[in-house]
């Protein structure tokens, strides 16, 4: 019974290593072969020919200064639905990457946009997983969320050779690995590995039974990460609309812009072409007057006796409109409601130069400039009635507030009418409260003595609300003597790390 078993075991586990090797294979039949370069695999050409170029070189001399250690940058546009580190993992052992196991893989995934860093056995040694975590973090995943897969694939090769060459050199003083010794390392761990074979089929074996509820989570993560990349779309393409509004906004304004400059640019120039015609024109003007002067000696003091004569005729005809305005305000009732119109003629004189005024009867001026004085003392007069009415009617009603709780027995209850009163006697002013007669001084002795009564009120209060609570604290310590009870406990549990060689991650 036990030799049937031990048969079953054997068997399970080599049909469990030819599916193994049949997934490998046909993994690594979907990915392409490497370049002619080597280093720069870019089948999704994203990156320029001088990038490569210097990449290359750079892969190339790490290479040849540490006699083997090769660092490998690969694109791709998809890789479908595979595993990105069963990818990757397939892809370095395709491609052969190191010598003696000594290499860096660099893939990224253009449409499922995903980056990995896989790293051979020894290459632990100057590399480990959670340095390349923080190669991918700092100098990948910020450019390529912006698209920017050149820059960030340069900058992580850029970032892995450095830490390399850095470690290389550090270790210079130390006992190099040979070929030799990891031949030797390679036979010693050939039972452990075969030993991790048969625990790795067993697992394959039990987990088995899991794997419709794996591919299912699967599903439903891609389906997610599909959405995510949907809607990160659509805020791109808005952003894109956005960009081209704003870029046709600036069009438009600049366009309007050059516009108005053409034209402030031709106003300017006609006025340029009437300034020039102007400046003809005086010119042939003096020159004319210098001849009719040769001519006419006495001509420039006619001319200025006729301009003198036409500025007299236009003074007079000023002064006597406004002569005309003061005549018909003196027919109006001398009363505070005419006081505008006898302002607005009085006001008609004084804008008369002093020229002009001297055509304007001066009885006339001085009867309008009384009239307009007795109106506005007559609207003075009605506007210091008006304001002592409203003083008085302020007052009033002020004062009917406090006579109404003069006479009324104080409670704490008449704090706030008592306090509502008080600042309306306050708010008077003081030509209003001249008109309060009532006895102000009791109605702020009522106010502190409500106050004080509902100080009292709110410390009884509290004293009684301590009381309860006291009383209430007694009883529960009293309930807790005459009770016992207990209770406890506690939990702990176990927790893990594990990781492979390299990192990887979405973005």
């Amino acid at each position: 019974m036990i030799r049937k078993k031990g048969v079953m075991c054997v068997l399970v586990a080599l049909l469990s290593i030819l599916l193994c090797n049949v997934t490998a294979f046909a993994t690594e039949s979907d990915i392409p072969d490497a370049t002619s370069q080597f280093y720069i695999n870019d089948f999704a050409d994203i990156i320029s020919d001088d990038v490569e170029k210097e990449m290359q070189e750079k892969a190339v001399a790490l290479a040849e200064s540490s006699e083997g250690i090769q660092v490998v940058v690969t694109t791709v546009q998809t890789i479908g639905d595979a595993d990105p580190v069963l990818y990757t993992v397939d892809m370095y052992n395709k491609y052969g990457i190191g010598k003696n196991n000594m290499g860096v893989l660099i893939m990224l995934s253009v449409e499922t946009r995903d980056i990995q860093i896989r790293i051979g056995d020894n290459m632990t040694k100057y590399l480990s997983d959670r340095k390349c975590g923080e190669i991918r973090d700092d100098y990948g995943i910020p450019y390529f969320k912006n698209d920017e897969f050149e820059t960030g694939l340069y900058e992580m090769q850029n970032a892995t050779i450095e830490h390399i060459t850095s470690k290389v050199q550090s270790a210079e003083n130390e006992v190099a690995i040979t070929p030799t010794d990891v031949k030797n390392v390679e036979n010693e761990g050939f039972f452990g590995m075969l030993i991790s074979l048969l625990a790795i089929v067993v697992a394959a074996f039990v987990s088995f039974f899991g794997l419709d509820n794996y591919f299912r989570k699967r599903k439903e993560k891609k389906a997610a990460e599909e959405n995510a990349r949907i809607e990160n779309s659509e805020l791109v393409q808005n952003l894109k609309q956005r960009i081209e509004s704003l870029n046709k906004s600036i069009r438009r304004i600049r366009s309007d812009a050059e516009t108005t400059i053409d034209a402030k640019e031709r106003e300017i120039a006609s006025l340029k072409e009437r300034l020039e015609s102007t400046e003809r024109e005086l010119n042939d003007l003096k020159e004319r007057n210098k001849r009719a002067i040769m001519a006419y000696p006495d001509l420039d003091k006619k001319v200025n006796a006729i301009f003198a004569k036409e500025r007299e005729e236009a003074n007079k005809e000023k002064a006597l409109k406004v002569e005309l305005q003061l005549k018909n305000v003196l027919t109006l009732e001398c009363t505070r409601h005419n006081l505008y119109q006898f302002r607005k003629a009085y006001n008609a004189f004084f804008s008369l130069s002093y020229e002009q005024q001297k055509y304007v009867p001066s009885e006339l001026v001085n009867r309008v400039k009384e009239l307009y004085n007795k109106s506005l003392n007559l609207q003075i007069e009605f506007e210091e009635e008006e304001r002592i009415r409203n003083d008085k009617a302020k007052a009033e009603e002020v004062q009917k507030m406090i006579l109404g709780v003069l006479n009324c027995s104080v409670t704490r209850h008449m704090l706030y009418e008592l306090t509502r009163i008080c600042h309306a006697y306050e708010d008077l002013t003081g030509e209003q409260k001249k008109y309060v007669t009532a006895d102000v001084e009791n109605l702020y002795t009522m106010k502190r003595k409500a106050n004080r009564l509902q100080e009292e009120y709110e410390e009884e209060e509290r004293r009684q609300r301590r009381q309860r609570e006291e009383e209430e604290r007694r009883h529960r310590e009293s309930y807790s003597s005459s009770h016992s009870s207990f209770s406890g406990g506690s939990h702990g549990g176990f927790g893990g790390h594990s990781s492979g060689h390299g990192a990887g991650g979405k973005f």
